[in-house]
């Protein structure tokens, strides 16, 4: 049997049965047989994983990949410790009552780095606490809206110690949706507790040219972003939009911060970014 969970902006599909590998392809095209494997849930012991990466305005310096272009003075933050989150919308209209998003689940993972989730009904630019502690946030998802059927605005998530002004947190962000889209799509990954992790950038969708190429980055790194004891794991250059299939990049454990970024050498691009994760269930926890 198969089991689909679905969460955020990942789909994860975990096989519970015995079910045969397949090694060679029905048609004869090329397949990638490793993934084609995982996402059928055909190889025990594995899940598989796809996370949706998006910004529409990379810019010359490098960011963390975040929906809306965020300045990279204000990119997404990681809690240093567990703490409540805080949400809020820059439209006053994604509140429980308004036409745009009225309420919006939060997923992440606690100091343990097991799964948690919380269900928070919106109150437009007034924030609303999450009155469930979390010690990274890995997605955002819109759960009801109103009439108009999309989060209205810039939906943030911060924690309750920052200060919000019209709906944005000054200090720091956690996670965000972008205007319309529903569920947040941040390069910010966290293995979780009693997982391993291999990954590869499964497709990519740009305006990137030769004339103004896109430099995208993955690094690994520790307890926050800004303790510069990351370390650069594989670098990527796109100068054309295409659909792009590299191989899986080394393994991660749990409690490793995944962190993708953008960088254009002129001028700005969109950027579209999908990765196909692996995830092996593994006896070691913490």
């Amino acid at each position: 049997m198969l089991v689909n969970k679905k969460g955020g902006n990942s789909v994860e599909i975990t096989n519970t049965s015995s079910n045969p590998v397949n090694t060679t392809s029905t048609d004869g095209s090329a397949l990638d047989l490793i993934g084609h494997n995982l996402v059928f849930g055909r190889i025990p012991n594995f899940a598989s994983n796809f996370i949706a990466m998006d910004n529409s305005i990379v810019g010359t310096t490098e960011q963390t990949i975040l929906q809306g272009g965020v300045v990279a003075s204000n990119q997404v933050s990681l809690p240093a410790s567990l703490r409540t989150m805080s949400i809020a919308s820059s439209s006053a209209n994604d509140t429980i009552a308004g036409t745009g998003a009225q309420k919006v689940f939060i997923f992440g993972l606690d100091a343990e780095y097991n799964s948690v989730a919380s269900l928070v009904e919106m109150n437009g630019q007034t924030e609303v606490d999450t009155g469930v502690q979390f010690f990274r946030v890995s997605d955002c998802l819109i759960q009801q809206s109103g009439s108009s059927n999309k989060n209205e605005g810039i939906i943030y998530v911060s924690d309750d110690t920052d200060t919000f002004t019209s709906g944005v947190p000054q200090n720091r962000i956690y996670d965000l949706i972008d205007v319309g889209h529903g569920l947040s799509k941040s390069g910010v990954y966290t293995v979780p507790n009693g997982k391993r992790v291999a990954f590869k950038i499964a497709g990519i969708n740009s305006d990137a040219t030769s004339s103004k190429p896109l430099t995208i980055r993955v690094y690994r790194q520790d307890v926050n972003f800004s303790n510069n004891t990351e370390v650069l794991i594989s670098t990527f250059y796109v100068a054309e939009s295409r659909f792009n299939s590299y191989a899986y990049i080394r393994a991660f454990d749990a409690g490793d911060e995944i962190r993708v970024t953008a960088q254009t050498g002129t001028g700005t691009v969109s950027l579209a970014l999908y990765l196909h994760i692996a995830l092996q269930d593994v006896d070691d926890t913490f």
